[in-house]
């Protein structure tokens, strides 16, 4: 066989590889300070709001617990941005798409893994938000939770945020326990001044 045709296939092989080694690696998604102070925010809101009180102890230091990872959720929301269960709250479609786009990864040789190969462990929030693995507190392993974390309101383990075109709007879809099955956990901030604001947050319980 001709050199110069052996090495336009031997090119071609090689880049068709690349392509299918791609479509099962998750590129790596580095959390921005934007996606920290968002994620800071919320998570300061729900360690004292009410609405959030899951395991019932003091709010006095609040202490909540971040999962490490971000994970890759299934999009709730419907074409107009409306939520389910959740009446008229709505979410900007330019968040949403923003949203879809930083989060839409599966990796089919981890049967279905929901990672996205994006880290908090580098970021550093507030005092009273832990960095740490809930894999091994969810469902039944409540009693192991309120063990190794007796001060702390929950857990959240959230994707990354999806802002709007503008950049003043953050949508965050998340969910979080401690419960038997965990319960889902929607919210809209807006930045003013500067400043991420929690305009609204929803949770869905299931039984």
């Amino acid at each position: 066989m001709h050199p110069i045709r052996s090495l336009v296939r031997f090119l071609v092989l090689g880049f068709w590889v690349a392509v299918a080694a791609g479509a099962v690696m998750a590129p790596e998604k580095v959390p921005t300070e934007r996606d920290r102070q968002v994620l800071d925010a919320l998570l300061l809101r729900l360690a004292v709001d009410p609405k959030f009180d899951v395991s019932r102890v003091s709010t006095n230091p609040p202490t909540i617990v971040l999962h490490r990872e971000a994970t890759s959720l299934p999009i709730s929301l419907n074409p107009e941005g409306g939520l389910p269960y959740l009446g008229e709250r709505t979410v900007p479609l330019d968040a949403t798409r923003n949203f879809e786009q930083r989060n839409q990864y599966h990796d089919p040789k981890a049967g279905g893994s929901n990672s996205l190969n994006a880290s908090f462990l580098g970021l550093t929030f507030s005092p009273g938000i832990i960095v740490t693995n809930v894999a091994d507190f969810k469902g039944r392993y409540i009693l192991k939770w309120h063990a190794a974390y007796p001060r702390a309101r929950g857990w959240v383990e959230t994707c990354l945020p999806g802002y709007s075109n503008d950049g003043t709007k953050a949508f965050v879809e998340a969910r979080c326990g401690p419960w038997p099955h965990y319960s889902w956990l929607y919210a809209l901030l807006e930045q003013r001044n500067g400043i991420w604001e929690v305009k609204w947050f929803e949770m869905v319980h299931y039984l």
